[in-house]
């Protein structure tokens, strides 16, 4: 898909980012049960790291770089523990927006 997506001009891939696991699992719509786990997010952001790196394509891991981050952690905690509230949304918009691969894009 990343491949082809080329075709249509550049590309760029944003990692996961990590959760508060003690809100999960989510099930608040009937029949739809989100159970995310920093463990697995971390693995599944590695294997996209390498990916992209094969690739050639700019990855920018929010995961490694939300992990420990106190904002990060005190939006989803005010949230549902998957997704941040507005200063969350703030955060992941300014490390996007200073991102090297973002930059490049657009002042290139």
């Amino acid at each position: 898909m990343l491949t082809q997506a080329r075709e249509f001009g550049p590309v760029l891939w944003v990692g996961p980012t990590p959760v508060v696991e003690s809100f999960m699992p989510i099930d608040r719509i009937p029949g739809v049960i989100y159970d995310f786990r920093n463990d697995a997010i971390d693995v599944y952001n590695r294997a996209y790291k390498e990916k992209a790196a094969e690739l050639d394509i700019p990855y920018l891991d929010l995961f490694t770089a939300f992990s420990d981050n106190s904002v990060w952690a005190d939006s989803l905690n005010a949230s549902d523990g998957l997704h941040p509230n507005a200063k969350g949304y703030d955060l992941m918009a300014e490390t996007i927006g200073a991102w090297s691969g973002w930059r490049n894009l657009f002042d290139g």
